[in-house]
C-alpha cells in the first residue's frame, strides 16, 4: 500500500537584468509505504524462501512500514532560451519500522542544473547529491546537443552515478529476527549515450546507451542479495517511431538489452506497438482516443519470484516462442480533465496456454484499469 501527498509552488520576482530573472520554488511531500507478508504454512513449503529461513518451521511473517517527509526549496537564477541555471536544497526524513526494529534516517539533498547555447550547440549539465554521514549518493552528467540542418537533432551525454543500496538490500528482519544485515558498497555506473531524432517524421528515433557497472547488487538463485565485484558492460538500444495520418496514429518501440557478463539474467528484448484513432465531439470540446496495443517479450532467463522481498532472481536459461500480450485503451479529455480506460491481457480470452516468464508466479489474467487526472491551475 502506498499513499503520497504533496504540493509545490513558485514565485517569479519582478527583478530582471538581461538573462538574470530570479524565481523561487518550493516542494513538500509526505509518503507512506506498507508491505505486510504472511505465510502460515508449515516448513515443507518454506524452501521457496531460501536457506536463511531453515529455522522457521511454522511459517513466515514480516512487516515493513516507511513514513517519509521531503522538503525542497530553490532558486532559478537565469531563465532564457540561451541560458538557464537553478539550484535546489532540501532534506528527507524517513521513519522505518522493519518488523520489530525501528530506524530513523535523515538525509540532505542538493541538485543543480544549467545550460548555455553557443554557436548552434547547447551545452547542459546536472549534479545531484543525497546522503548523510554514513551514506552518500551522487549523480552527475554533462552533454551537448545540436540541430543539424536538414538532418535532425543529435544529443550526446556522459553520466556518472554512485547509487546507495536500497534499505531492503541492506537489512531484512522477519519472524522477529534478523535475516540479513549487509554492508554493501555503492553501485558505480558510468554511462555514455547518444540520441538521434531525425527531421523526417517517418524515420525512427534512435537511442544508444553503453554503461560500465561496478558492484552490481542483485538477488541470485540462492534467494539472497549478492554484490558482484566485476565490471559489467550493459548495452541498451531503443528505437521509437510515431506515424500519423490524419486522425490515425501508430506508435512502435523496440528495447534491446545486452549485458556481459550477465549474472542477473537481464539480457533480452521487448517491443510495444499500438494503433489509435482520435475523435472529437460537442464542437471539439471533448476529445477521445480509441486504440489497440500489443507487447512482445523475449527474455533469455526463466526467473523465480521471492514473494517476501518482491524480488525476481534468475533460475536458468530458456528459449520460448514469443506471443503478443494484447490490450485496448480509451482516453477521454475535456480541458484539463483526462480519463483513461485500459483493457489489459485480452489474449487471456483465447490463449489458455500462455507462457509464464516467472516460475511459481501467476500469469497476469485479463484486467481493467481506470485512471483519472484533473489539473487545477490558478
Amino acid at each position: 500500500t502506498i499513499r503520497q501527498y504533496g504540493t509545490h509552488g513558485f514565485y517569479k520576482t519582478p527583478l530582471k537584468w538581461g538573462a538574470f530573472r530570479p524565481a523561487f520554488n518550493f516542494m513538500v511531500a509526505y509518503k507512506e509505504l506498507l508491505h505486510e507478508f504472511m505465510d502460515a504454512n508449515s516448513r515443507s513449503s518454506l524452501p521457496a524462501y531460501g536457506s536463511l529461513f531453515a529455522l522457521d518451521t511454522t511459517g513466515i511473517s514480516a512487516t515493513y512500514k516507511q513514513y517519509s517527509w521531503l522538503g525542497m526549496g530553490g532558486i532559478k537564477f537565469f531563465d532564457s532560451q540561451v541560458t538557464s541555471l537553478n539550484g535546489n536544497f532540501g532534506f528527507d526524513y524517513n521513519h522505518l519500522l522493519i518488523d520489530t526494529v525501528e530506524k530513523n534516517i535523515f538525509r540532505v539533498r542538493f541538485n543543480a542544473d544549467g545550460k548555455i547555447k553557443v554557436s548552434g550547440f547547447e551545452l547542459f549539465a546536472h549534479t545531484q547529491w543525497i546522503g548523510n554521514d554514513t551514506r552518500l549518493a551522487n549523480l552527475h552528467w554533462v552533454g551537448i546537443n545540436s540541430a543539424i540542418k536538414g538532418f535532425g537533432k543529435l544529443t550526446a551525454k556522459v553520466e556518472w552515478e554512485s547509487a546507495t543500496p536500497s534499505w531492503q538490500q541492506l537489512y531484512l528482519i522477519a519472524n522477529k529476527r534478523e535475516i540479513w544485515n549487509h554492508d554493501f558498497k555503492n553501485v558505480l555506473k558510468n554511462t555514455y549515450s547518444f540520441d538521434f531524432e531525425p527531421k523526417n517524421s517517418f524515420l525512427p528515433k534512435l537511442e544508444v546507451k553503453f554503461a560500465l557497472v561496478d558492484q552490481l547488487i542483485y538477488m541470485d538463485v540462492s534467494k539472497q542479495f549478492t554484490q558482484d565485484n566485476r565490471i559489467l558492460k550493459h548495452l541498451h538500444i531503443r528505437v521509437q517511431e510515431n506515424l500519423t495520418l490524419k486522425r490515425w496514429n501508430s506508435h512502435h518501440e523496440l528495447n534491446l538489452h545486452h549485458l556481459s557478463p550477465d549474472p542477473a539474467g537481464w539480457t533480452g528484448w521487448y517491443t510495444y506497438h499500438d494503433l489509435s484513432y482520435k475523435a472529437s465531439f460537442f464542437k471539439r470540446a471533448t476529445h477521445a482516443t480509441f486504440g489497440v496495443n500489443a507487447q512482445i517479450y523475449d527474455p533469455t532467463q526463466l526467473f523465480g519470484f521471492h514473494s517476501l522481498t518482491l524480488q525476481y532472481y534468475p533460475l536458468r536459461t530458456f528459449s520460448i516462442q514469443t506471443k503478443p500480450l494484447v490490450g485496448a485503451f480509451m482516453v477521454f479529455k475535456v480541458d484539463d480533465f483526462t480519463a483513461r480506460i485500459q483493457f489489459e491481457q485480452l489474449d487471456a480470452f483465447w490463449d489458455k496456454k500462455r507462457i509464464s516468464f516467472v516460475e511459481g508466479y501467476p500469469m497476469y489474467d485479463f484486467a481493467l484499469r481506470v485512471s483519472i487526472q484533473w489539473k487545477f491551475i490558478n
